[in-house]
């Protein structure tokens, strides 16, 4: 083992470790745009509701189906489609619940 890359810790420190990397990936700079306005309004918590209404208008205009379709259509395309972080993707965007996300699924 290499000490430089390998660390043992408890498993409560790796399952916060992997979800942090799990949100470090995105497929596009409009998918980081849309998940910073949804870490600004959520204050940290990754299950609290947010009011689509509350956003500005600015934020609310990246949350068109188009915008959305495009960030969906990069997971579904990709030759080995990562489900695992689309199911994380969707759960964020419901906090918002933006009516445009549903038609493509």
């Amino acid at each position: 083992m290499q000490k430089s890359k390998t660390s043992i810790m408890p498993s409560k420190d790796f399952c916060k470790y992997a979800e942090e990397k799990i949100e470090d990936i995105t497929t596009s700079d409009l998918e980081g745009e849309i998940l910073r306005i949804i870490d600004k309004y959520s204050f940290g918590d990754r299950y609290a509701k947010i009011r689509y209404n509350t956003l500005s208008l600015q934020e609310r205009a990246l949350f068109t189906e188009e915008n959305l379709e495009k960030i969906f259509v990069k997971y579904v395309d990709d030759k080995d489609p990562n489900f695992k972080r689309l199911r994380w993707l969707l759960r964020r965007l419901a906090q918002v619940g933006p009516p445009e996300g549903i038609p493509f699924f």
